[in-house]
């Protein structure tokens, strides 16, 4: 998976937008900006967390012939089973998840069910990861 994102420029196109727009509707967009101009472009789908499993899906599948580099926060950031249950049925696309998880057990059992291929830690929302021990106050 590495050789195929080498040096590629990013661009996140955000999705899971309630508008009515369907897959196809934004699979345009997507064509508009895969032209000539574009190639090397690798294509990021942020979802902000507005699927359930099926539409996330549903949605990628939908996207997949425009070759998404990942699919991010495909559902909600609890929703650990559901994860892992996108990324099995979505697969070669990877999911990206993280920066909504709120502690290091929801990111173990993430990475125990291969639900996540590129973990977005928060640094600042989860502080003690690694078990870090606290700072010192000062006074």
């Amino acid at each position: 998976m590495t050789d195929r994102f080498a040096s590629l420029d990013t661009t996140d196109a955000a999705g899971g937008h309630d508008d009515g727009t369907d897959a196809q509707g934004h699979g345009f967009a997507f064509t508009i900006g895969r032209g000539d101009e574009v190639q090397t472009a690798a294509i990021a789908v942020d979802t902000n967390q507005r699927w359930d499993v099926g539409a996330a899906v549903d949605w990628v599948r939908a996207l997949a012939p425009f070759d998404p580099w990942w699919v991010e926060e495909p559902t909600s950031p609890d929703d650990v089973v559901g994860h892992a249950e996108i990324a099995r049925r979505i697969a070669p696309i990877p999911v990206a998840t993280g920066e909504h998880v709120h502690n290091r057990i929801m990111f173990k059992q993430l990475l125990q069910l291969d639900a996540v291929s590129f973990v977005q830690l928060d640094a600042a929302r989860i502080r003690h990861a690694g078990r870090q021990p606290r700072p010192p106050r000062v006074p």
